[in-house]
């Protein structure tokens, strides 16, 4: 815990909304946590990084819970309401899955009320990445991959925020 502490900005939540998602290991239920749910910051992040089979369950208010992405790899769906909503995505996700709404699904349901703009992780990333996100040898090449393709964006995102 305290290596995600360390690494978190603020050791409270921000002023600024933000939501962590997380997923109930013993009941599957869809959780997001943020300034209003009681939930440690630190712990709220920990749980969302729990992968099953790699790392434990994260206790919450004396719940196990473990990583967001097992319901939806990016979860845009959290975002609905907002006027504009940016999504950063590590990849592309199938058109359908029985755990929740899939990128292509939420991103369609959220341009009906926000304007919306994604990034999906273009093939250089996805190759840095390998078939192993988890494997120490891969950060180094995806966050060079992702940092060039951010570059290559910065300015589409620039004119989506009015900046």
């Amino acid at each position: 815990m305290s290596t995600i502490r360390s690494l978190l900005p603020y050791p409270t939540w921000p002023s600024k909304p933000l939501k962590v998602t997380a997923v109930n290991a013993d009941d599957g239920a869809f959780a997001v946590f943020d300034a209003a749910s009681g939930a440690d910051l630190a712990l709220a992040v920990a749980a969302s990084c729990t992968v099953p089979g790699a790392w434990p369950p994260v206790g919450i208010n004396g719940t196990p819970y473990m990583d967001g992405g097992m319901r939806s790899a990016v979860n845009a769906d959290v975002a609905a309401g907002c006027d504009r909503v940016l999504v950063l995505s590590c990849g592309p996700e199938a058109p359908e899955s029985p755990f929740g709404p899939t990128l292509p699904q939420a991103m369609k349901r959220l341009s009906e009320g926000s304007e919306t703009f994604l990034i999906e992780a273009d093939a250089a990333s996805v190759a840095a990445f390998g078939t192993n996100v988890l494997l120490e040898s891969t950060r180094r090449p995806s966050a060079t991959a992702g940092w060039e393709q951010g570059k290559a964006a910065v300015d589409a995102v620039k004119r989506f925020w009015g900046a």
